[in-house]
């Protein structure tokens, strides 16, 4: 059973972060701010990094021909399918479901700054808030 304790998919983060992440020059201190309150350029920087990893190799799935955003969500997809298939995993209905997910953001994050070469913060969306609505879906931005 111990064997059964620990979760596992068919790749490990910190090989794929050894490989894809180049070290950013600047800090590692980026702070995210509320989708409501992001400036023109942040919203720019944003958008265009997101844009850039979609047209960006994956570091981590060569083969597939995938974009770097692309192998991030097949990342998540994985984490899903091993959890249907053995009733637990590592992503959903267990107790790892927000540091998996934490991870993940934070890798999104970091893709961002390395093909942006500077510093970007994934913004949040307090969605329980009917004026952030029109925001997130402008032109700008989504």
């Amino acid at each position: 059973m111990k064997g059964a304790a620990r979760a596992s998919l068919p790749f490990s983060t910190e090989a794929f972060e050894a490989k894809a992440l180049k070290p950013n020059k600047q800090t590692n201190s980026r702070a995210r701010k509320d989708v409501m309150d992001l400036t023109a350029q942040e919203k720019k920087d944003f958008t265009d990094g997101i844009l850039a990893l979609k047209a960006t190799p994956s570091p981590f799935f060569k083969k597939n021909m995938l974009s770097y955003y692309d192998s991030l969500v097949r990342i998540h997809q994985l984490a899903v399918i091993q959890s249907r298939k053995q009733g637990w995993g590592i992503g959903h209905k267990c107790p790892s479901l927000l540091t998996f997910h934490r991870k993940l953001v934070l890798l999104l994050e970091e893709a961002i700054c390395t093909v942006m070469d500077k510093q970007v913060a994934i913004p949040y969306w307090d969605w329980t808030n009917e004026a952030s609505i029109p925001v997130v879906f402008n032109e700008d931005f989504m």
